[in-house]
């Protein structure tokens, strides 16, 4: 509701502390990382993948981190998620 009346900040203060208090529900973190690419807003929606991966999440978190990095051709960054990943989950 907040994107639609262009309160972007907002949105993002309300996204950070639903994953600041419940960071174990992926849903959350799916659509704060989807509302920074829509906003094109690469870079932040990367450092959201990165705080999202600290927390050791599931397979299908890695792999929508891997083909968030893909559509954009970050092919070391993909390597390395890759790399991290195999650690956590041999």
């Amino acid at each position: 509701m907040e994107i639609k009346h262009k309160n972007v900040n907002m949105a993002r203060n309300i996204f950070d502390r639903a994953v600041t208090v419940q960071p174990r529900v992926d849903a959350f973190w799916y659509k704060y990382t989807f509302m920074e690419e829509t906003l094109e807003n690469i870079p932040g929606a990367r450092q959201v993948f990165e705080r999202w991966m600290d927390w050791e999440p599931g397979d299908e978190a890695w792999m929508a981190y891997v083909k968030f990095e893909s559509r954009y051709f970050y092919i070391l960054s993909i390597i390395f998620i890759f790399f991290t990943c195999s650690f956590f989950f041999v």
